[in-house]
C-alpha cells in the first residue's frame, strides 16, 4: 500500500514539474519573440506612457534600432548610438553628454532587453487581456529590475504593458502604436546644426 501511494505521489509530482517546465518554455518563447521585435535591425517606432506614483508621469515616443535609440518627450530629446548618449532639455537648451537624463541612467536600453534573455526565470498566465509573463531575476543575477510583469498581445506578440519593480515601488509602462520603420544610423546621433545655441554639459572623469 505504501509503495503504491509513493508511486502515485511521484507520478503527480512528475506531472506537476513537467507542466511547469512546459509553461516556462512557452513563456520564454513568447518573451524572446517580443524582445526580438523590439530589437529589430531596421527600426521600431513606439509611443509610451510611464507612471510611477501619481506625481511621476512621463510620455512621448521613441525609436529603437538594435541597441540604438532616439526618444522624445515634451521636456527632452535623446539620442544614443551605442557609443554616446545625448540628452537635450528643450527649455534650458542644456545638452548632457553621457550623463543621466530625466529617466535616470538608462542610456543603454538594449542592455536591459539583452538581460531578459539570460538573467530571468519566466512564468506564464493566459488571460483575456493577453499573455501575462512574470520575470523573476535568477539567484545572484546582477540586475536593477528584480521582478517585472509583461502583458503581450496574443495576435501581434507585441508588448502592451510592462510593470517593473524598482526597490519597493512599481513603475507601469504602457506601449502603443508599435510599428516597424527604417531609420538611418544618423537618426540616433545628436546633430548640432539642427539644435544651435545649446550648452554642453559633460560627465566629469
Amino acid at each position: 500500500m505504501k509503495k503504491r501511494l509513493y508511486l502515485i505521489l511521484s507520478f503527480l509530482l512528475l506531472i506537476s514539474y513537467s507542466g511547469r517546465a512546459q509553461d516556462e518554455t512557452r513563456a520564454r518563447e513568447i518573451m524572446f519573440k517580443a524582445v526580438d521585435m523590439m530589437q529589430d535591425s531596421a527600426g521600431i517606432y513606439l509611443e509610451y506612457h510611464a507612471q510611477f506614483t501619481r506625481l511621476f508621469v512621463k510620455e512621448g515616443w521613441m525609436v529603437l534600432k538594435g541597441n540604438k535609440f532616439h526618444r522624445e518627450s515634451k521636456r527632452t530629446i535623446e539620442w544614443y548610438d551605442e557609443k554616446n548618449h545625448w540628452s537635450l532639455n528643450r527649455s534650458s537648451r542644456k545638452l548632457r553628454l553621457n550623463m543621466p537624463s530625466e529617466y535616470g541612467n538608462d542610456k543603454d536600453i538594449g542592455s536591459y532587453l539583452q538581460q531578459v534573455r539570460t538573467k530571468y526565470n519566466f512564468t506564464l498566465k493566459d488571460s483575456k487581456e493577453g499573455y501575462w509573463i512574470t520575470l523573476e531575476a535568477k539567484k545572484n543575477a546582477k540586475v536593477d529590475i528584480k521582478r517585472a510583469m509583461v502583458l503581450i498581445h496574443k495576435l501581434t506578440n507585441q508588448p502592451v504593458r510592462v510593470k517593473m519593480k524598482w526597490s519597493i515601488f512599481w513603475v507601469t509602462l504602457d506601449l502603443a502604436n508599435i510599428k516597424k520603420s527604417t531609420y538611418d544610423d544618423s537618426f540616433f546621433v545628436y546633430d548640432k546644426e539642427k539644435y544651435p545655441n545649446t550648452k554642453m554639459i559633460m560627465k566629469k572623469k
